[in-house]
C-alpha cells in the first residue's frame, strides 16, 4: 500500500504510565492558553482536532516535538 509498512516486534517493555520517562521539552500549562487558528487544519484520525481559520482552541500542553494538546470550550456549557 501507499505509505504503509509492516514491522515485527521482537521484544517490548512496558511500565505504568506514571513511571514512564517524560519528554525533556514537554510543557503543561497551569492555565490553558487560548490560541486562534490562522489557517484551516484537517488531518485524518479521531484523535486530531480539525481547526478552521479564526477558530479558538485552548492549548493545555506542548510535547516539544510538534504536537500541541488542547480542547474547545463549549460556549453553552457554563463550566
Amino acid at each position: 500500500g501507499k505509505g504503509f509498512f509492516k514491522v515485527r516486534i521482537v521484544s517490548a517493555e512496558s511500565m505504568p504510565l506514571e513511571e514512564a520517562p517524560g519528554l525533556e521539552s514537554f510543557v503543561q500549562y497551569d492555565e490553558p492558553r487560548a490560541a486562534v487558528a490562522i489557517r484551516d487544519f484537517v488531518a485524518d484520525g479521531e484523535d486530531v482536532l480539525q481547526l478552521w481559520s479564526g477558530e479558538t482552541v485552548y492549548v493545555a500542553s506542548d510535547d516539544g516535538e510538534g504536537w500541541l494538546f488542547g480542547f474547545f470550550l463549549d460556549p453553552d456549557d457554563p463550566e
